[in-house]
């Protein structure tokens, strides 16, 4: 094989790339074409000019990768600079052709180095932890045999090519996989327990409707909020009320009524119809002002109905009787506070 030096002459061009490639191996560096003209593109604009075809190219320009011109930025700056491997190393070598094209020669070639040369800075290059078709293949295999396990995988890898191998060379064989087993068997269980998860919620709901009907389900993963309801029972109230019995994780605790949309009879009267309706008589139900404490007392009139939900009174209800009132004085506080009493039929 030829050496690479000032005035080296090669026949072909693969002959000077493996020449170039030996030299990478024995000083650890890396070269990268910078600049070449094809013959191709040369005869376009000289095509009586005569050039050995197996060339390929009429000028090489190889420019160490820790080197060679820094591009023209167009950055802003608005985001950070990134790192680069560029420290204007200036190793290169130059290449071109002799005056008959029949052969390439070695114009200029700087072997001095700004940076660290090392076997082991060398082995970690992108281009030399390149692996061919078959060791990615044979990669493939290994993420199926250990599941996935990028650390096996390196560590049986390295064995078997003696190239350093990075976690990130591995995450990108796997992406360019269909789907790894690993993932593939994750997205199954991830599914079967979304699946268990709606079959028993499915369960619950059917054995709260066929213990209570009409209420709701109750998750018992979630905390339950315990609710006093404060009621002037008209049309709208009503609609609250039955919304609040039918609300999944609330328990209503108690309701108390006091007059405004209706007056205080018609108020304890109609939540304890919507109470029995909705099958929840066993909530309380406590009477509370039948006047402003303060101020004067403003009512909706008719506008809900003569007795509050959007109906005549045609008839009194069975074994009515209306909430009792006990006053309490409270000297510090100055208000007049009321212990309340259960309305009942």
């Amino acid at each position: 094989m030829a050496s690479l030096d000032v005035g080296s002459t090669y026949s072909n061009y693969t002959d000077f790339n493996n020449a170039v490639i030996a030299f990478e191996n024995e000083n650890f560096v890396q070269f990268y074409r910078r600049d070449a003209r094809t013959i191709e593109k040369v005869k376009r604009l000289n095509p009586r000019h005569y050039y050995n075809p197996e060339l390929k190219y009429v000028n090489i320009h190889l420019t160490c990768i820790h080197g060679g011109r820094n591009f023209l930025s167009h950055s802003k700056g608005v985001r950070p600079k990134t790192s680069t491997c560029r420290v204007g190393c200036p190793a290169l070598i130059k290449v071109k052709t002799t005056e008959d094209g029949e052969r390439l020669v070695v114009k200029e070639m700087v072997k001095i180095h700004n940076h660290e040369v090392s076997e082991a800075t060398f082995k970690h290059y992108p281009k030399r932890r390149q692996l061919c078709p078959a060791e990615r293949a044979k990669c493939s295999e290994l993420l199926a045999k250990y599941d996935g396990n990028k650390r096996l995988v390196i560590e049986e890898l390295t064995k078997v090519t003696g190239k350093v191998i990075l976690p990130k060379d591995i995450h990108n064989i796997a992406a360019t996989l269909n789907c790894p087993p690993k993932c593939e068997r994750k997205k199954h269980e991830v599914i079967k327990g979304i699946r268990m998860v709606m079959d028993t919620d499915t369960k619950l709901r059917e054995q709260a409707r066929k213990r209570r009907p009409g209420s709701a389900f109750k998750d018992p993963r979630r905390s339950e909020k315990k609710l006093v309801l404060d009621v002037d029972t008209g049309l709208d109230d009503a609609q609250a009320i039955m919304m609040a019995l039918a609300a999944p994780n609330v328990e209503v605790l108690g309701i108390t009524c006091v007059s405004g949309n209706t007056s205080l009879e018609n108020s304890c009267r109609n939540t304890l119809r919507v109470l029995k309706v909705c099958q929840r008589l066993e909530i309380p139900v406590f009477g509370g002002a039948a006047e402003p404490l303060m101020g004067h007392l403003l009512s909706s009139g008719t506008f809900h109905g003569q007795d509050g939900l959007g109906t005549p009174l045609t008839q009194t209800p069975r074994a009515w009787s209306c909430c009792r009132q006990k006053e309490l004085w409270k000297p510090s506080s100055g208000w007049s506070m009321r212990t309340l009493e259960r309305c009942a039929w």
